[in-house]
């Protein structure tokens, strides 16, 4: 493997070391969420309703594994498998809201000239409205027009 150090051969700024490993600690961390979930449906596949069928979503978005596995609960008896997966759906959705916010946010210089990724306007009125992510304390702080969650 080929390694290029980007951070001192580009003409980029680029953020902090920390910062930018955070950022691949949110993306990781989603995509291992969705393969998590989609693996214990395999496990669960034969107390599944019909239309939630694990191999038809290892293509999908975090967004759309959401959707599918709330959608295949809402229908089910209030059971403890329904818990499970609009649990999981909920958490799944969140996730994929963040990771997204940050997939498409854009750079910006911090007024104490660090660089940070900041998306300050959205299409979407649940989306985030604003993020910071601290790499000195390794949190990410996510700010909506009714509510903030910080994850560490």
């Amino acid at each position: 493997m080929v390694y290029i150090d980007f951070m001192t051969t580009s003409k980029l700024s680029f953020p902090s070391q920390d910062y930018l490993e955070l950022v691949g600690v949110i993306v990781y961390t989603v995509s291992y969420m969705e393969w998590t979930l989609i693996g214990d449906l395999y496990r669960l596949s034969d107390e599944l309703p019909s239309g939630l069928v694990p191999q038809d979503m290892e293509a999908d978005t975090a967004g759309a594994i959401a959707r599918n596995t709330r959608n295949a609960a809402d229908v089910m008896e209030d059971t403890t498998l329904r818990n499970f997966l609009m649990t999981c759906a909920e958490c799944m959705g969140e996730a994929a809201t963040i990771r997204n916010d940050v997939l498409h946010a854009r750079p910006a210089t911090h007024p104490d000239d660090d660089q940070l990724l900041q998306r300050a306007s959205v299409r979407r009125k649940d989306s985030l409205c604003s993020m910071e992510i601290d790499s000195g304390s390794r949190k990410i702080t996510s700010s909506r027009k009714s509510t903030a969650s910080t994850f560490s």
